[in-house]
């Protein structure tokens, strides 16, 4: 599917909150569910030293702009996400690699830093003039950057851009660069991969070491920037909600169903509006079969390809604070939280030796939603998950496939 439109859904019992399941930004792919299909894929061929470029992903939500690249990289070399959204732009490197843009249209920011080797990447935004944001750490926390990478250089490196960053600006076109960490006119390192495919370098020194770049993933258009998403049961009425803040090229939603998360049957169909700024949707329909039932959306685009939505569980009555959606899991664990107040959650993943795996906190809104720790690293086996809050405290054993 094109990147128009990406969404992503927290489970709800008779509450409306934000929209949940964006990427966890932890260096490892989270799936197309919730990237998407990538914007750009590279020719498979290493280019200069190794490197190789060969995916990446563009995907958001009301707060952030998310970029994923799958590639092999060592730890010394470093990334460049250029990406342009207007008229103008710069055409020197700020770092001083021997690269020049030669877009036809200029980046207007340049997203950069180290791929693997530490947490630290700076924001350059052109300002008619200049290139701004230099020696700016914006990953200090290693909050909004992380690569993670085995012993082949084979790895996954992700980041989260504010969407106030962009302004009102789509991202329009995009050129992910892998390049080394010496600058300088005589043996400073140029692209040694790009995606799209570009010029890479030739020799470490001079003039093979420099490259021109001219080439872009064009028109991404940022998924849908999403609003709210709403069940509840009235009765024996099941009423599902949800609204899209910009939507393009849409065909509609189909509405599904399943008893067990597993098998799924369509339940209905909602035309999409396709308005630029967005449009609000509802779908209602009788309550039948267990207490439990979970609801997603399959989101067509007009040219056939579609994506499914997150999971929604509704339940008449909960019992517990916390309830597992869906046992053996895959790469991620979903935890449905029960509570009507909010609360900041722990939770520790742990092997049946006591050994832990992982450690996530989640900040749960009130009401109900969809807590997620990713397994994808974890082998197939029993685990215990653990959680502890101010009211929820409970053990949950879990079975990796």
């Amino acid at each position: 599917m094109k990147k128009k439109f990406t969404l992503l859904l927290t489970a709800l019992y008779l509450v409306a909150v934000s929209f949940a399941g964006t990427p966890i930004l932890d260096g490892s792919f989270d799936g197309t569910g919730v990237w998407g299909t990538p914007v750009g894929t590279a020719d498979g061929i290493a280019g200069w030293s190794d490197a190789n470029a060969k995916k990446l992903y563009v995907t958001t939500d009301a707060n952030f702009v998310y970029f994923g690249a799958e590639c092999n990289a060592q730890n010394w070399q470093q990334y460049i996400i250029a990406i342009n959204t207007k008229a103008g732009g710069g055409t020197n490197d700020p770092w001083g690699r021997t690269i020049i843009y030669n877009h036809a249209n200029k980046p207007d920011f340049l997203l950069r830093g180290d791929i693997a080797g530490s947490n630290y990447s700076e924001r350059h935004i052109w300002n008619g003039t200049e290139w701004t944001g230099m020696g700016t750490n914006i990953n200090a926390g290693a909050a909004e950057v992380k690569g993670v990478f085995n012993a082949s250089n084979e790895g996954f490196i992700e980041l989260r851009v504010p969407r106030e960053v962009f302004g009102t600006s789509d991202v329009s076109d995009v050129q992910f660069i892998i390049g080394g960490n010496n600058g300088g006119v005589d043996n400073g390192h140029g692209c040694f991969d790009a995606i799209p495919n570009d010029n890479n370098g030739t020799a470490w020194g001079a003039p093979g070491n420099a490259t021109s770049l001219s080439n872009y993933i064009t028109n991404v258009l940022l998924p849908a920037n999403l609003g709210t998403f709403s069940g509840r049961l009235s009765g024996s009425d099941v009423h599902l909600q949800w609204n899209t803040l910009t939507e393009t090229n849409l065909a509609g939603f189909d509405v599904e169903k399943s008893v067990d998360a597993r098998n799924w049957q369509n339940v209905g169909y909602v035309a999409a509006e396709n308005k630029n700024n967005g449009a609000s949707y509802s779908f209602q329909m009788l309550k039948t079969g267990p207490a439990v039932s979970y609801y997603r959306l399959k989101v067509s685009d007009k040219d056939g390809s579609f994506v499914h939505s997150k999971l929604v569980v509704l339940k008449s009555q909960p019992k517990n604070n916390a309830e597992l959606i869906g046992n053996p899991v895959t790469n991620t664990i979903n935890v449905a939280i029960h509570t009507p107040q909010a609360e900041m959650i722990h939770a520790e993943l742990v092997d049946m030796n006591g050994r832990r795996l992982s450690n996530t906190i989640y900040n749960h809104p009130g009401g109900s939603s969809i807590l997620q720790v990713n397994t994808s690293k974890a082998q197939s086996g029993f685990y215990l998950l653990r959680l502890q809050g101010s009211t929820t405290n409970e053990t949950i054993r879990v079975v990796k496939q």
